[in-house]
Order: structure tokens, then sequence, then C-alpha cells
């Protein structure tokens, strides 16, 4: 049968474990292995040789539980044996194939497919395993893309208008409409720069409560994401993620990447269902009316010459969310 080997990006290993000693009955991440070997004159023998699949029992070479016996006449009475003794350790990448392999073997996984009545029969609790590109929380990235405009903006802006300044000496040759001219152009340059500044401390403002609605969106030790899925119907996953079990805590290496995950329904949404999955739960956020949110973040649209992105703040249906065991590829 061809062996499925697969590289794990997230593993949250307490699901891995618990889930693994419920199954095995209890086992150990450290395997004993023991070899013999002798060397022996003219025996006559008959060798047995039983092979099992036990996890974590001692005595275990690549899984296998080997029994060996033999019988027979002896013709010589010398023997030289030799016996070694090594331990092998377990990952949790081969936990996880090993997990991933049992619940395959007991047809435990369901996945989504170009067969449509696949979706009909996932429910909650059940063990999904799902292919598609994984986005960072929209609501989140929407705002720090507004946050980095804003940015830009400022510093732009704080760039003065240049003008050209006349020495004492052309002022005495001009002529009194001139002069007049000039004090006028310069009250303009004053008043442009006195609007600049306005707008400058106006920015600020609005970046400070955008970097304080990413602080509390954004824990330090918890992510959303949101799965796009293509097959058969445009399907979306929302998951939350420990950073703590990534590869990459960055989550360059995960975000807008396309991935596996294996991991437990907790709530479906088909398409007919009037409720959603809210994007800013948990936070501060959580409770406002989103009307109100989607007010205080259209303010920023007055800010002049600016294109900020639409935030995202909800996922209808058809949708599912799903603990994560693990992200694979």
């Amino acid at each position: 049968m061809k062996t499925d080997l697969v590289i794990p990006i997230y593993v949250d290993t307490n699901a891995l474990l618990d889930i693994l000693a419920s199954i095995e009955g209890g086992f150990s991440i450290v395997e004993k292995v023991t070899s013999r070997s002798a060397d022996t004159s003219g025996i006559d023998r008959a060798v047995k040789a039983e092979a099992g699949t036990e996890f974590g029992v001692p005595n275990v070479l690549s899984l296998l539980k080997l029994t060996l016996g033999y019988s027979g006449n002896w013709k010589k009475a010398k023997e030289e044996q030799q016996e070694k003794e090594v331990e092998r350790y377990h990952t949790y990448g081969s936990l996880f194939h090993r997990l991933r392999e049992y619940l395959d073997t007991n047809s435990l996984v369901k996945r989504l497919d170009e067969n449509s009545a696949t979706w009909d029969d996932i429910q909650p609790s059940d063990f999904v395993e799902i292919h598609g590109i994984f986005r960072p929380n929209p609501s989140a990235n929407s705002l720090e893309i507004m946050e980095r405009l804003i940015r830009i903006t400022q510093i732009v802006q704080d760039m003065p208008p240049s003008y050209k300044k006349s020495s004492d000496s052309t002022k005495t040759k001009m002529t009194t409409e001139e002069k007049q001219q000039l004090k006028e152009e310069e009250r303009k340059t004053n008043e442009e720069r006195e609007k600049v500044r306005n707008q400058i401390k106006q920015m600020e403002q609005m970046r400070k409560f955008l970097q304080s609605v990413l602080s509390d969106i954004q824990s330090e030790k918890i992510r959303i994401f949101v799965v796009d899925l293509k097959q058969p119907v445009e399907y979306k996953v929302v998951a939350l993620l420990f950073v703590d079990y990534l590869r990459d805590q960055s989550m360059k290496e995960i975000s807008y990447k396309e991935f596996k995950l294996l991991g437990k329904v907790a709530r479906k949404l088909d398409e007919s269902d009037d409720k959603s999955i809210d994007l800013l739960v948990g936070t501060g956020f959580g409770g406002i009316d989103k009307n109100v949110l989607e007010q205080l973040v259209g303010g920023l649209a007055h800010i002049p010459n600016m294109n900020f992105p639409e935030v995202e703040m909800e996922i209808t249906g058809p949708a599912l969310e799903i603990v994560p065991i693990a992200v694979f590829i």
C-alpha cells in the first residue's frame, strides 16, 4: 500500500497525544530495540516468525513486534552471542502519521471533494480533512493595511510644500502689487501647512485607534485563519491556531499558501442558515453592533487619495468551524 508521507507545519501536541493514548490504551514515545545474533555450527533448526503491529511496546522495531521461535538438534555445543540495545524516539510528525493512518484504516475521516453528498454527511464532532488556501483573519489583515497606508500618508504629508522665498534685495525692487501678491502666496502657504498639520494629527488619532483594535483582535498566542475551499462549491473553514504549535511562528510559512488540515468539526453552517461566524468574537469589539463598527471604520474613507480595503467581519455559510489537530503538506 502506498505510504502518504506528510510534513506537518502545525501540530496540536496535546490533542494528538490524547487521541493516540485513547486509541492505544496508553503508549510510550520511547522504544527499546534489542537485537541478538548467534554463530553456531551444525545446527538443524526450524524458525517460526510472527509479526504484529503493537505500538509503544518494548522490543519494537519500526512499530513491528516480532516473535521468533525455533527447534532443532544440536550437533556441536559451541555458540557465540551478541546483544545490542538501543532507544528509539518518536517525533510528533511520526505520531501524527500513526494517527492519520489509524483514522484512514477505520474510515473515520470525511473529506470534502467533488462529491457534494460529502458536505451533507458532515456533522459536528466528525473528523474532517480539508484542503485549501490559508488566509490570516481578514478583519485584522484589512485593518493592518489601513494602518500602514495611514503611516505612509503621514510621512508624505509631513513634507511641507516648497515655495521660493524672495530675498530682501529682491523685495525692494518689487512693486507694491508684487509685494502684496507675495504676501498672499505666503499666507496661503502657511494655511496649507496648518491644514497639513491638522490632517497629520487626525491621521495619528486614527492610526492609534486601528492599533488598539489590532492589539485586541490579534492575541500573541492565538490567530484566526480562514481557509478557502474551491471544490465543489466555495466553502470556507474557520480555524483557531495556537502560535506555539506552529513550526514558523512568524506565520509567513502558512499565510496565503495551500495546505491540508485535519481536525474535528465544532460548528457547521449551511448556505440557508441566517447565522454567521464572527471573526471578532472574543475581542472587545465582538459585542459591538456591526453597523456601529462599520461606521467607525467607514470614517477612514474620508481621507483624501486613500483606497482602503473592505473589512470582512464575519463568514457566512456554507462554512465550518474546525478545531485543528494538524496542518500539513
